[in-house]
């Protein structure tokens, strides 16, 4: 089998599909979107089944949350939808291998965008799963018994790839390994990737490596035997999604609220107050009432002065609704609020 024509092939089609793109849209976020389903496409096809892909948000279970990806690289089997519209997700950092940032053209100023949303990947925690028996991998100089989230570029065209290579090993020669863009793969050109002491390329930095890059035609078949060395046994413990809820305690609506008409056996009445609520029997209401015994004359009835009785929602009858009310919630619940960052990113 002839693998390097096969990704010559695969090269060739998805560079004619992107310039399609170029001719076709005006509107940078359509081009933007369109250049997302080529690779895309491409990582659906070739990637095992085990692993999806989609553009979207990672969020932790503290809440943080990132701007949009273009590309996320998780697992199929292990990953809950928390939002889905169309093919853009929510995903759990927990769930989550890989990230690739698309780019039509990579430049010092797009090369510096990237890398500042890196960062705000790598601030992410994994902390939600279940107990499982212990695995190792040593990535990054560092042994992790959870498989961390990998950052990589892939652009269409660029400026050369020696300035782009300077750029970013000037931007992040003072960060751990940990808390760099792992590589960038340009279409057609060549591949920014880590050199080895003994003269072999990683995908990933470690304290062994440096940065350099490799200008080839096959830079897709290159990128992909990197980053494929990871993915392909990449995995996960199982997702915990309980850890997501944060302090919330589950509530359900009082069914009666202060000026309700109600009826408690043959006593009819209006509320006129709520309280206390308890955890077993819900909320107690107070309910100045009188009784409709059919021998009382309407005289009688209205020089009578009402009843308070304090009784559970359990032996009232609803009569006639105030229209002002506001529901009482049986237990006041606090949910992490997952959108609090949103409007910062």
């Amino acid at each position: 089998m002839d693998i390097q024509g096969i990704f010559a092939e695969i090269g060739q089609q998805m560079r004619a599909d992107f310039r399609r793109t170029q001719k076709s849209f005006t509107h940078t976020g359509l081009k933007g979107t369109s250049n997302e389903e080529i690779v895309q496409t491409f990582l659906r096809s070739y990637l095992p089944d085990s692993l999806q892909v989609a553009g979207g948000q990672l969020i932790d279970s503290r809440g943080k949350i990132t701007r949009q990806m273009d590309l996320i690289i998780f697992d199929a089997l292990r990953t809950p939808t928390l939002f889905r519209s169309g093919q853009i997700q929510i995903i759990p950092f927990e769930c989550a291998y890989a990230v690739i940032e698309i780019k039509a053209l990579l430049d010092r100023s797009e090369l510096m965008n990237a890398y500042q949303n890196m960062l705000s990947v790598r601030e992410l925690k994994k902390v939600a799963y279940y107990d499982s028996p212990q695995r190792e991998i040593t990535v990054y100089g560092e042994v992790h018994t959870i498989w961390p989230c990998h950052y990589f570029l892939f652009a269409f065209d660029s400026i050369q790839i020696a300035a782009l290579c300077n750029y970013l090993k000037t931007a992040q020669e003072n960060q751990p390994q940990s808390k760099r863009i792992d590589s960038v793969c340009v279409l057609d050109k060549g591949v920014i990737l880590n050199k080895l002491e003994n003269g072999s390329y990683d995908a990933l930095p470690s304290p062994q490596s440096r940065l350099s890059f490799i200008e080839t035609k096959s830079a897709l078949l290159l990128f992909y035997t990197l980053i494929s060395n990871y993915l392909n046994q990449a995995w996960i413990p199982n997702f915990k999604f309980v850890d997501y809820l944060g302090e919330m305690t589950f509530q359900r609506i009082e069914p009666f609220a202060t000026g309700d008409k109600v009826k408690c056996g043959n006593w009819v009445g209006t509320i006129t107050a709520v309280g206390p609520i308890s955890s077993e029997m819900g909320a107690i209401y107070t309910v100045d009432c009188l009784p409709q015994d059919s021998w009382l004359t309407p005289k009688r009835r209205a020089e009578m002065k009402p009843i308070q009785l304090k009784v559970p929602s359990d032996v009232l009858t609803l009569v006639k609704s105030n229209p002002n009310k506001k529901p009482l919630l049986k237990a006041l619940a606090t949910l992490q609020e997952i959108e609090q960052n949103k409007g910062s990113n």
